[in-house]
């Protein structure tokens, strides 16, 4: 019964909130930091520059692994692994984000009512919000890897 339970699980999980754009909501509040750090003059600084940088190409990647299976369900193909992938791009976005907006506007981004606050918050709770991101590894380890479950 054990395998029976962890495929309607799995199953369930690939169908879940699959076009949930978190990543878009990262892409905004990366483009207030960006502003941000060009007001206080810190994209002259090459590390922020460069989280920037790799936050944005991250923000992109998650959007276009959550298009890819949004046009995988629109053509009626059966759910893969890349609905865990994608999920896991966009927890993963999220939380990148939500450490740099915390980074980047220092205790002030704690303050209720913030942008940096509202994403810190969210992203606190995407690992679990979007099927616990351990389970979505699990899932990318057996069906894309062949790699045995925990």
């Amino acid at each position: 019964m054990e395998g029976e339970g962890w495929k309607a699980v799995s199953y369930s999980l690939q169908y879940e909130r699959v076009g949930a754009p978190r990543y878009a909501r990262a892409t905004v509040t990366l483009d207030r930091l960006a502003g941000l750090a060009r007001q206080k003059g810190l994209l002259d600084d090459p590390t922020v520059a460069e989280k920037l940088g790799r936050a944005r190409a991250a923000c992109e990647a998650a959007r276009v692994l959550s298009y890819r299976v949004i046009d995988q369900r629109a053509h009626g193909l059966p759910p893969s692994a890349d609905t865990n992938v994608a999920r896991i791009a966009g927890t993963r976005v999220d939380k990148l984000v939500g450490d740099l907006a915390l980074e980047l506007t220092g205790s002030s981004g704690l303050e209720a009512g913030t942008f940096a606050n509202a994403n810190f918050k969210l992203a606190m709770t995407a690992g679990v919000a979007v099927g616990a991101t351990e389970v979505q590894l699990n899932l990318v380890a057996s069906r894309l890897l062949g790699l045995p479950r925990e």
